[in-house]
């Protein structure tokens, strides 16, 4: 795999969305568990299995807008982009071809996948200019109150706890995606957010899923500019102000129709009881078990993408041996580090540019070592 490519000129902004995220972040609330403490364990194959579709892609000549379209949304690109730091450098390969090339293609999707900000510094911004007329236009608006907000935000958080008890902590966006912020026009400028929940019966991971009551939501909620409205690489929103005390305009999808709000009502109140169902169900899994659903989960999120090169998308018998019946590596972050410097130090332990990484996390090492 030697090569002299380099790494794209991109890779600094790149770390400095992700070094802005991750800086905000406690990895001691992570869940189930800091996957960067069992990962080491199979990064080389990872590497290798992108490596294989890389060449596929290539051999094929497959479009980048291809490959975005079986994707959920730009935030698992980047993920991958994420995890991608992590296993080369924890493989040993980050020096080797692969890394470029690897980001390369990264870069090619998400400029596929997103009109602007492709890296995640503020935004998530995927609709173009006609489709977010065609939505300001054709959407059957409802106007907003405060009390609508606040029940809105019951909604989404019921979804939200729904997606994490299905994905975990880390791989929710195979269902859970915030757009935006975009600026339209509702009877004056408003500031759009769409928040989509795409996969609320995962039957391949969760055959239990079958049960729930919804598949498919799509929430748009369109704010007062003054609210100030952000996002970071992995679509965590934040404000300057109150979110239901800025509401203007809403509309709520479910499963193929628009639905009024004492719909919506009754479907949060059903969605919080199965979500707290599935929250017990994963977390009542042992800890074998926890680490397969994890593996499985993470590649789940690439399955469209794996079956676009005729691939399969599911973790390797390899892997899952490689994890078997070992504990988690200990952990190896510094302690009592402020924001910024936390920052610093994501920056330099994503950039495969560099060879900073913890010792314990080397993949050669975890395996000399089960």
């Amino acid at each position: 795999m030697a090569s002299h490519a380099r790494y794209p000129k991109w890779m600094g902004e790149w770390l400095s969305a992700l070094s802005i995220g991750m800086g905000a972040m406690d990895e001691a609330t992570w869940a189930p568990f800091d996957i960067f403490r069992l990962f080491p364990y199979f990064s080389d194959l990872a590497i290798e299995r992108a490596k294989e579709a890389y060449d596929r892609i290539e051999e094929r000549k497959v479009a980048p807008i291809s490959l975005a379209k079986k994707l959920n949304s730009p935030q698992v690109t980047r993920i991958e982009a994420y995890l991608g730091a992590f296993e080369l450098k924890a493989s040993g390969l980050h020096k080797s071809g692969i890394g470029p090339q690897l980001y390369g293609l990264y870069d090619r999707i998400l400029r596929s996948q997103c009109q602007r900000d492709f890296y995640g510094v503020n935004s998530s911004y995927v609709h173009t200019n006609k489709e977010l007329g065609e939505l300001a236009q054709k959407t059957p608006w409802q106007n907003g109150t405060p009390e609508h907000g606040r029940e809105i935000g019951r909604l989404i958080n019921s979804l939200s706890q729904l997606s994490w008890s299905l994905y975990s902590d880390y791989f929710y966006p195979n269902s859970y995606k915030n757009l935006g912020p975009y600026t339209v026009n509702l009877e004056g400028k408003k500031t759009l957010i769409v928040r989509e929940y795409t996969d609320c019966k995962p039957v391949d991971l969760w055959p239990e899923s079958r049960r729930n009551p919804v598949k498919h939501v799509k929430i748009l909620t369109a704010y007062n500019p003054r609210v100030g409205i952000g996002m970071d690489w992995i679509e965590h929103i934040y404000s300057k102000g109150s979110l239901p005390q800025n509401l203007s305009h809403f509309a709520i999808w479910a499963d193929g129709k628009w639905i009024p709000m004492e719909e919506a009502v009754e479907l949060r109140r059903k969605l919080e009881q199965i979500a707290g169902e599935q929250f017990e169900r994963f977390s009542n899994l042992g800890f074998e078990e926890i680490k397969k659903k994890l593996l499985d989960a993470r590649y789940f999120e690439l399955r469209g993408f794996y079956s676009e090169l005729g691939m399969d998308w599911k973790p390797s018998s390899e892997m899952l041996e490689r994890v078997g019946g070992k504990p988690l590596l200990p952990t190896q972050y510094p302690k009592n580090m402020g924001n910024t410097q936390w920052k610093a130090y994501w920056r330099k332990f994503f950039d495969p540019r560099s060879d900073f990484f913890p010792e314990g996390w080397k993949t050669a090492k975890a395996v000399q070592n089960l």
